[in-house]
This record gives structure tokens, C-alpha cells and sequence, in this order.
């Protein structure tokens, strides 16, 4: 990221900051009442679920209700019964609701912890203060001997658990002090997978951003999420994101790993979707699934990163103005720009077929042998797309005719001008799978690459810096 990008970031960080401030202060006599009707709403919970106790309470806002902000309310119930820590988590939207009504909780059960007769009998005595349920449902430090012991192998002991609807995540240390990460899979009878990485240093659970689909670790000088590889239930759960922080905190390269592909973490927002000069192209050779891994081992920093993907099967334009032809030697398609990046699919005498995006829903073109760069090439490229502004009042459809049915209903988060057509229109590459055409008056502003307008960032940068200094 450019240092003039961290200046804009610091100088908009601390705008936001002011607004926030500004609103906590008018919001707070609100959110008083709020709290207030949502303990009004659960006083009667424990009498509603006999054999429960709460241990938790909490109030929101989030969504809408008949035009207005959505009101909730959650409370977490604990349960200590036939050897098992159960907790159960009721939820109601509470505009409609006054006290004294009744109440249409909806109610999730959480996946249960098997405990010993002794640790049964130490948190059936536990206050509910004890409990930590802000965030996400964290068993007690004073509670842990004795929990989820098929976690454990000989000499560990838990060192952290957090409980989900459908999982158990622990973090388990021996003698030495190793720590590994733990996530059993409730079914709803019994715990039937558990994955599990070696022990190797210290690793720790960030439960403000963690949830049942999604974890955030602390490793080292990294954050590494780690998510399921899809929404089945029974699917491996993989590392998706990795930031990585040097000695002083600041960014040491972020990257996110998509399906053959490491892409920058980048928090400039604007433009990061018109370009990919962010992705570096190959398939990981360093392990990505949970079991078995040692998480100190995951490459931190883009640079690492990128050293350890095989680029085989890749190539790209290696220059703005390469012709895109329908088949070789023949009617040509549009004029690419660089860093266009496509799957090999064939080659014969002077000339390659890239497959560019999705395979059902991306486009085959062929081009000049010659006019390419090839594997671990297409990772030292900048790109050439151009950056863009689209009219006031934009329409998809207009701009891309037949790019309704071509989504499908899925949103577009991403739109890069790969090349440009004859006409004066665009070959435009949606969410990094499509490519329709566009017309020439969907897009405004067409400009430099982003490289380029980081290049100058910087420049205005260091001679505002140095204005004035001999």
C-alpha cells in the first residue's frame, strides 16, 4: 500500500472516528431504553425454561422492521445435566413486542460439552457473572479441567473453548507449551469429526470476530481466518485469509487465498476491483487444510507467499494493445490490455487458447504466442486495465446488455476493463468468472492503470513531505 494511501486512510480513519463519537453521544439516552425494555422482555425467561439458568443478556440493533431500526434481544441459558454443559441461545426482535407480552423466542441449542462428574458439580456452583457471553460463548477459565476430554491427547490440557451452534473450538497446550487448535462437529448426537492441527507455538482465539462459518486465529505476528472449504457441513475447514504484521504492527503483506490464487489485502476500497496487479496467479504448494497443519508454517507476507504457488498452466498479455482473436488467424476480438490472465487450454503453431474466467461462463480466445509471458512471467507483470467511473445513475443492464441473466441474481463486486473493442465498447471481466460486452457510454473517467495512480500518489506524497527542506 503507498504511503500516500495510509495518509488518506489515517486522515478518513480519524473523520470516522469524530462522526462515531458524535453519534454515541446523541444515541445513548436511546440505547438506555433499549436496554431497559430488552430486560423487561426476558425477566420471566428462567421461569419460561425450567431447568435453565441465564447467563447472558444482550441488545442490538441490526436490519429493519416496518420501516424502522430492528430492535433484538438474545439471552444465553446454561444448563448442567447428565454430564453435559448445555447452553441454549433465545432470540426475539423486540419492536413489536411490550412487556408483559409473550414472548416468541426463537430458540438454538448450541453444540454441548461432555464433562467429568467433578467439573459438572464445579460449574453447576458457578455465578453467571462468571460467564463470558458477549462475544461468543466462552467457557470459563476455572471451568475447563475436566470439559471435552476426547479433545485431548495425552499430556494436553485445554487451554481455551468457545462453544457454536454446530462446533466446539478449543485451544489445547501440553508440558512444553505448545498450543494446537481443536473444532469438534456437533451433528446433533454426536461429535463425528474433529479437525486438528500439530501442536507448534502460541496460538489464541479473537472471539469478537469469530463464529461458527469463520475463525479468527492469532499466530505469531499473524491473524490467520480459517474457514470451511464450502457450506457443507461435513467439508474441511482451510486457511482463507492471512495477515501478516511486521515487529512495529505495520502491514507486512496480507493476502487472501481464492481458489488457484493469492490476492493482496488491500484496505483502499475504491478501485482495488478494476485491476489485478493484488493477484498473484498459481496453484498453493504449502498446505492450506486445518488437519495436520502446523499454522506456524502458513507463509506470512504476500512475498512468501507468492515464492511457494506453481504459476504451471498460466498465462497473460505481457503488453497493452494485444490482439484477442476467435480463433487463429481470425476475426479479432478486441484489443487486450496487459496483464490479461488466463488458464492454458491449448497451443499450436504460434499461438495459445487462455480460458478467461469461469470455465461455463468465462470466454476462450486465442492469441499470438509471441504477444505472451508464461507461469511464474504472469506473476512480475503490473497490469495495464484502465480505471473507470460509471454515470450517475448507473445500470448494469444498459451498460452490459444481458448481464441480468448472465448473474443469475448474484451481486457484481468486481468490473475490470480486460480489453477494448473495435466499436470503441469494453470487454468487461465481471466478478472474476464473466466476460460480457460493454458499451462505451456505461463507463466515464477511463484512466490510467492503478499502478499508475498509486506511482503519482506517492510522488505528490514525497513532495509535499519535502516542500520547502533544502
Amino acid at each position: 500500500m503507498s504511503m500516500k494511501a495510509n495518509s488518506w486512510r489515517r486522515s478518513e480513519m480519524k473523520k470516522w472516528i469524530a462522526l462515531l463519537m458524535a453519534a454515541l453521544l446523541c444515541l445513548g439516552a436511546a440505547r438506555a431504553e433499549v436496554v431497559r425494555k430488552g430486560g423487561l422482555i426476558s425477566a420471566g425467561v428462567e421461569e419460561e425454561f425450567p431447568g435453565w439458568r441465564q447467563v447472558g443478556e444482550t441488545t442490538y440493533g441490526s436490519g429493519r422492521w416496518e420501516g424502522e431500526m430492528a430492535q433484538h434481544c438474545e439471552v444465553i441459558l446454561m444448563q448442567v445435566e447428565g454430564g453435559w454443559l448445555r447452553f441454549r441461545v433465545l432470540h426475539v426482535v423486540m419492536n413489536p413486542i411490550e412487556p408483559g407480552d409473550p414472548v416468541p423466542w426463537e430458540v438454538t441449542d448450541y453444540a454441548p460439552v461432555p464433562l467429568t462428574a467433578e467439573a459438572a458439580e464445579r460449574i453447576a456452583a458457578m455465578e453467571p457473572k462468571e460467564f463470558n457471553t458477549f462475544y461468543s460463548l466462552q467457557v470459563p477459565k476455572a471451568a475447563l479441567p475436566g470439559c471435552a476430554e476426547f479433545l485431548l491427547n495425552e499430556g494436553e490440557r485445554l487451554n481455551d473453548l468457545l462453544v457454536y451452534s454446530d462446533i466446539l473450538v478449543a485451544i489445547v497446550e501440553n508440558d512444553e507449551g505448545s498450543m494446537g487448535l481443536r473444532i469438534a462437529h456437533w451433528d446433533g448426537k454426536q461429535y463425528a469429526r474433529v479437525t486438528a492441527t500439530t501442536m507448534s507455538g502460541d496460538i489464541s482465539v479473537n472471539e469478537f470476530h469469530s463464529h461458527s462459518k469463520g475463525l479468527e486465529l492469532y499466530v505469531g505476528n499473524a491473524d490467520i481466518w480459517v474457514f470451511p472449504s464450502s457450506d457443507a457441513e461435513d467439508e474441511p475447514w482451510q486457511v482463507g485469509i492471512v495477515m501478516a504484521f511486521d515487529d512495529e504492527g505495520y502491514d507486512n503483506g496480507s493476502y487472501v487465498v481464492g481458489k488457484d490464487w493469492l490476492a493482496e489485502y488491500d484496505y483502499i476500497t475504491f478501485g482495488e476491483t478494476q485491476h489485478n496487479d493484488g493477484y498473484r496467479y498459481g496453484r498453493p504448494t504449502f498446505p492450506l487444510l486445518l488437519d495436520g497443519l502446523d499454522l506456524y508454517e502458513v507463509p506470512v507476507g504476500m512475498m512468501e507467499a507468492t515464492c511457494l504457488l506453481d504459476a504451471t498452466g498460466y498465462a497473460c498479455t505481457g503488453a497493452d494493445g494485444v490482439p484477442i482473436y476467435e480463433a487463429p488467424a481470425g476475426n479479432v476480438l478486441g484489443s487486450a490490455y496487459a496483464r490479461l490472465v488466463g488458464v492454458v487450454v491449448s497451443e499450436q503453431d504460434g499461438w495459445v487458447q487462455l480460458l478467461i474466467g469461469d470455465a461455463s461462463r468465462g470466454m476462450k480466445a486465442w492469441f499470438r504466442t509471441e504477444d505472451m509471458l508464461f507461469s511464474d512471467e504472469v506473476n512480475r507483470l503490473n497490469c495495464g486495465f484502465p480505471s473507470f467511473d460509471i454515470t450517475e445513475n448507473w445500470n448494469a443492464e444498459q451498460a452490459m446488455p444481458g448481464i441480468t441473466e448472465m448473474l443469475g441474481g448474484e451481486a457484481i463486486w468486481g468490473m475490470q476493463l480486460i480489453a477494448g473493442t473495435e466499436d470503441g465498447g469494453w470487454l468487461v471481466l465481471i466478478n472474476e468468472d464473466f466476460v460480457i460486452e460493454g458499451r462505451a457510454e456505461g463507463f466515464i473517467d477511463v484512466g490510467p492503470a492503478w499502478h499508475e495512480i498509486y506511482a503519482q500518489w506517492d510522488a505528490e506524497w514525497v513532495e509535499e513531505e519535502t516542500d520547502g527542506e533544502e
